[in-house]
């Protein structure tokens, strides 16, 4: 009898352990995804959490097609620093420096070569070899089949104020490590000196942010002025593919979540609106363009500050009340979790922060089917990573001192 109550005691102990144990219920999320904590890379894979760099001064890790691999960069205490190119390999489990030199690497939409920038040139590398693949870049995007880049190059300040940027196109030849970086290219499209809309205009000097659509018929990008007004005013623009059809859409800011592509159709969601959140959190719209429909899905007062598809019709957006600014933090808006059908147009907040908490970067594991968004205090410190079912049920503390999750998704997902 004793051993009897002696077990049912043990198993309600661990079902206990279970429930009030987030870490325990992490292992059970069938999904990729790396992570910030302390200036490191760090990765999720198989129920477990792997450290990948030690230096306290890694960004930017972006998986490869086939999520075999994960590039990252990271500087050193040289003076000046220097950025140097890693790549993390999850079978093996170790880390190689392809490149001392070098930032802003992205994999090949056919998974078998690694771009990325020195200066102005991009390189290109099997990991075995590389080469230089075009001079003169600031900006660039692989074509949707892998078989070249869009590249951009700044607009110049003149006698005459500044030119717009140009957009170019280079094909790489099946022998890119011999080829010249000056084969297989031609200019693809040149920026008016300004551009407007909705009465406000800016000098098109840097395009970046280039992302294509799921379809690969668009090509959509975010175009800057100076470095200072950019604080205040950008504009989200998009480009045919044969480099046709150029339009200006909305303006924007950069502090807030960048325009993202619905996950399987040409539908563009952005958050509008100008002016830097020093002037007040307002004036932050949440839209979609869908070639050629525009809707909004901001409620009067209040603002977006970042979102994310979770499919076709469905977005999660993290969202304030409209409120000046202040320098005195507790008193800023702390912004929670609602999700958008973008069908009916029915929005319901899904998330309740406890009292000076916020949840901000809303996103979506499509293998595990999981809502994941980073909560943290309202002086921007001890971020963590939380994860809950699609309608905010569920919901618990997933990956502690963690930020910037980055998921793997397959490409067929």
């Amino acid at each position: 009898m004793f051993f009897r109550k002696f077990v049912v005691t043990i198993v309600f102990l661990i079902s206990v352990f279970q429930l009030a144990d987030p870490a325990f219920g992490s292992k059970q999320v069938p999904a990729k995804v790396s992570f910030m904590r302390d200036g490191n890379v760090w990765v999720f894979v198989n129920g477990t959490e792997i450290q990948v760099s030690k230096s306290g001064k890694a960004m930017g890790p972006e998986w490869s097609v086939d999520g075999k691999l994960l590039s990252y960069v990271e500087e050193d205490k040289a003076d000046p620093p220097q950025q140097s190119i890693h790549i993390y390999d999850v079978t093996a489990k170790n880390t190689i420096k392809i490149y001392k030199r070098g930032y802003f690497p992205k994999w090949s939409p056919r998974g078998d070569i690694l771009a990325y920038k020195d200066g102005t040139t991009l390189n290109v590398s099997d990991l075995k070899q590389f080469n230089n693949a075009a001079l003169g870049v600031d900006g660039y995007v692989w074509t949707p089949d892998g078989s070249g880049f869009i590249l951009s190059k700044s607009g110049d300040l003149t006698p005459e104020g500044w030119t717009g940027a140009t957009l170019y196109k280079k094909v790489l030849p099946q022998n890119w490590a011999e080829a010249s970086y000056s084969v297989n290219v031609e200019k693809f499209f040149s920026l008016p000196n300004e551009i407007s809309s909705n009465g406000s205009k800016i000098i098109a000097v840097y395009p970046s942010d280039f992302s294509y659509s799921p379809s690969g018929r668009w090509l959509s990008f975010v175009v800057s002025p100076t470095a200072s007004w950019s604080m205040d005013s950008n504009m989200v623009c998009t480009i045919s593919a044969a480099g046709r059809h150029f339009d200006v859409l909305d303006e924007i800011i950069l502090q807030v979540g960048k325009p993202k592509w619905a996950p399987s159709k040409d539908i563009l969601a952005y958050i509008a609106g100008g002016g830097r959140l020093v002037f007040g959190f307002k004036d932050k719209d949440l839209k979609t363009k869908e070639f050629p429909a525009f809707t909004t899905y901001t409620p009067e007062n209040y603002a977006d500050l970042d979102f994310a598809w979770k499919d076709d019709n469905t977005i999660f957006v993290s969202r304030i009340k409209e409120a000046e600014w202040s320098n005195d933090f507790s008193k800023h808006p702390l912004p929670a979790l609602f999700v958008i059908d973008t069908v009916s147009g029915k929005q319901t907040q899904i998330t309740s922060p406890p009292e000076g908490y916020a949840d901000y970067s809303p996103d979506y594991i499509r293998s595990a089917d999981k809502m994941i968004w980073i909560q943290r205090k309202y002086h921007y410190q001890d971020a963590n990573i939380w994860i809950a079912d699609p309608d905010g049920t569920n919901a618990y503390l997933w990956l502690k001192n963690a930020d910037s999750p980055v998921i793997y998704s397959p490409k067929d997902s």
